[in-house]
């Protein structure tokens, strides 16, 4: 079994940070705090721990034929590496297990894709390349 972690995007990630957390100090800055302040403060604070969790707990395993792509505790999938047709580069703004805009298009199965940003690349695809040599890619 082989771990690679996502390439993370802290261009992405600092602002979302800053914005929330810009947002609660405003809101206890504010005078006249009560129940509702502190209910969307700890909404806000649970918001800025799931996309922490999101960007920073995403991996991608390769456990004998199978690629398993983890995002923090919410999603998990699993791709057959026999399955697998293309890897291509992609700068997609879909949403997707890929806390980076520096990413890999996975297309599998009959019209199944998905996107993905693993920290070493080609690391990643000779790993996969060596489960299934039919893989196309624009990596090399």
């Amino acid at each position: 079994m082989k771990t690679f972690r996502a390439k993370v995007s802290y261009g992405l990630l600092i602002p979302i940070i800053l914005l929330i957390v810009v947002e609660i100090i405003w809101l206890m800055a504010q005078s006249h705090i009560n129940t509702g302040s502190f209910l969307v403060v700890a909404i806000l604070l649970a918001t800025l721990i799931f996309i922490l969790i999101l960007f920073l707990k995403t991996v991608y395993i390769i456990d004998g034929d199978k690629l398993i792509i983890k995002s923090g505790f919410l999603f998990t999938t699993k791709v057959d590496i026999h399955s697998i047709k293309t890897i291509r580069k992609s700068n997609s703004l879909q949403a997707a297990p890929a806390p980076s805009m520096d990413r890999l298009e996975i297309n599998y199965g009959k019209f199944d894709s998905i996107l993905i940003s693993p920290l070493n690349k080609e690391t990643f695809f000779t790993a996969l390349r060596g489960i299934n040599r039919d893989i196309e890619s624009d990596l090399a």
